[in-house]
């Protein structure tokens, strides 16, 4: 099932103008499934290179031995190239630099879970020519709280919670004296949140495809 992001208009309006587009998320926030999406409305014509996977990394530098028209050509001249998981290849953004430059034929996306590592690939090769787009954790299950807390004349503060080690909670309600933890896991991982039930006690609970909305998360 896909949701409805607000994210989509910004996504459009960076296919619709003449920069590097740069997606940033942490990992499961669904950035693939929005280009996808999005891309999917505007016709055929996109290819999407994966470089977790070795054989479109391996794709991906052969297409940049090449002069920029001919790498593009050698990747089946597509209207919009996404580059996933960009931060594996710290190259990706000089390469999609260059390419840029040649002014190519060809919208070039670079997705990445790893915000930091790609923004400081890109920061030098990529500068003024790039607009971005953040997607955070779970945009849409803390909107969701936010707008049944504020419509509820908010009896809950809403926080994200963050150890110096990188442990994460995406989200804590507090109401009252009570406190809630949630993990959204879109994928069938365990949730563990073992440092925020020691710090707290109180035990870090699922979000997933068979829960997605906590009806009672917020009381009246």
């Amino acid at each position: 099932m896909y949701i409805k992001r607000h994210a989509e208009q910004p996504l459009r309006a960076i296919l619709a103008g003449d920069k590097v587009g740069i997606i940033l998320g942490a990992r499961q926030v669904g950035k693939t499934t929005l280009v996808e999406h999005v891309l999917a409305d505007q016709g055929p014509g996109a290819v999407f290179l994966n470089l977790d996977i070795e054989a479109d990394k391996a794709r991906f530098r052969a297409a940049a031995a090449l002069a920029p028209a001919d790498g593009l050509r050698s990747l089946g001249n597509p209207a919009v190239l996404a580059i996933d998981e960009a931060q594996r290849l710290p190259e990706a953004a000089r390469i999609i630099k260059g390419w840029h430059d040649a002014r190519l034929p060809a919208k070039l996306l670079l997705l990445g879970s790893s915000s930091l590592n790609l923004l400081d690939q890109a920061a030098e090769s990529l500068t003024g020519r790039n607009r971005k787009l953040v997607l955070p954790p779970l945009c849409w299950f803390i909107a969701e709280v936010a707008k049944r807390n504020a419509l509820l004349g908010s009896p809950g503060e809403l926080f994200f919670w963050r150890t110096r080690a990188q442990s994460e909670v995406d989200l804590v309600v507090k109401q009252g004296s009570g406190l809630r933890a949630f993990e959204v896991k879109w994928s069938p991982r365990r949730v563990s949140g073992r440092a925020f039930r020691d710090a707290y006690g109180v035990v870090v609970e699922p979000v997933g495809p068979q829960n997605p909305f906590v009806l009672d998360l917020i009381e009246e």
